[in-house]
């Protein structure tokens, strides 16, 4: 189960869950409870989803799948009948179903998106679109010679794009820790130059095994890395410079920086990052029960871990409004057998302020 959410051409979110190797999506009509009717988006399924914006505005959904490929499917033109398209339906992406394990998507500085699919049995792949708002795409290239489990990308403040990409350490192999830490985990290439073709080589970020790779980046341009550590400690790994390759070369766990023995360090099975409008990186994570703590000032240390409500989640995602609020959805942490869960939905009443309380609905 995994959830993904954008902003549409009109402000308002679209989210969308892949369950069961399926698309559900639904779409805001108002305030923060108005929602359309779920909708099924037969003809494709995987086992990773991502959501991209166009340069119009309408929103393109990718999905992939170690055995069936990638694909893609984005709304047509909306006209004075329909203020919203309809779905023009699957397709294979790059006229190329290139398997992938984990699907990301992000736009160029001149916003085209480009896509990257990893797979830790046929590596790394990108492809862009040809044009704005295009159909047309280039053909899959090699991102060089890692491949993973998990991958994001985020744009900088150069507009250049930014890789990281997790590979997790395969417990079936009998290697020690210290060998799994050598092998495996994180690691991050970028863009020479917005919008260019050259880029730079992997570099490793510190060495830590785990998952549930999330990338924040601070106010100042500077990005961290998150992830959930095999003994469900929430870490992080931070940029310390602006040049890409300045990096700590340990990663440390998430917390306040006093050495607090109570509650303040809890367990964590998925982690989401975002920043709120005063330029605060804040995080949440799932586990027995949500959490979230944020810097203190923007680029600065992190408060101490507070408690974000009682849902159960297996995923989170963390977006904001058009008006600077953070907005949380979560996917409940249901089983298989029940085929129904819940999203779960909070939001700050206003930039900065107050969350409400969670809000919830059926698939």
């Amino acid at each position: 189960m995994k959830i993904a959410t954008q902003r549409n051409e009109n402000g308002q979110f679209e989210l969308f869950v892949l369950l069961d190797g399926e698309v559900y999506t639904s779409r805001q009509v108002g305030s923060e409870t108005e929602w359309t009717e779920w909708e099924r988006l037969d003809g494709a399924e995987g086992t990773s989803i991502a959501v991209g914006r166009n340069e119009d505005g309408r929103l393109e959904v990718f999905v992939t799948d170690p055995s069936n490929g990638t694909y893609h499917n984005r709304r047509e033109t909306a006209d004075s009948e329909s203020p919203v398209g309809d779905w023009e339906g699957w397709r294979p992406l790059a006229d190329d179903p290139r398997p992938g394990g984990s699907v990301a998507v992000a736009p160029n500085g001149d916003r085209r998106l480009e896509v990257f699919v990893t797979d830790p049995t046929t590596g790394t792949f990108h492809t862009r679109q040809t044009e704005q708002n295009g159909t047309a795409w280039t053909d899959w290239k090699s991102r060089g010679d890692r491949a993973g489990d998990e991958i994001v990308v985020e744009r900088d403040a150069e507009e250049r794009l930014q890789v990281f990409l997790l590979n997790y350490a395969d417990e079936g192999a009998g290697l020690t820790e210290a060998e799994k830490e050598f092998l495996y985990g994180v690691h991050h290439c970028w863009q020479l130059e917005p919008d260019g073709d050259e880029w730079a080589d992997w570099h490793r970020r510190g060495r830590a095994n785990g998952h549930s790779l999330a990338v924040g980046e601070n106010e100042d341009g500077r990005f961290m890395a998150f992830l959930v550590r095999d003994d469900d400690v929430p870490i992080h790994i931070r940029q310390v410079g602006f040049e890409d390759t300045e990096w700590e070369e340990t990663w440390s766990e998430l917390s306040y920086p006093e050495d607090f023995e109570i509650f303040h360090r809890p367990k964590a099975k998925s982690v989401a990052a975002g920043r709120d409008a005063a330029g605060r990186v804040v995080v949440f994570i799932t586990g027995r029960r949500l959490h979230s703590l944020a810097q203190q000032s923007p680029n600065g240390d992190w408060s101490l871990w507070e408690r974000f409500g009682k849902v159960r989640c297996a995923g989170l995602d963390v977006a904001r409004t058009a008006d600077g609020r953070l907005v949380v959805f979560g996917l409940e942490d249901a089983p298989k057998a029940a085929r129904r869960p819940k999203v779960h939905q909070r939001w700050q009443r206003e930039p900065n302020g107050r969350w409400s309380k969670w809000w919830s609905r059926t698939i």
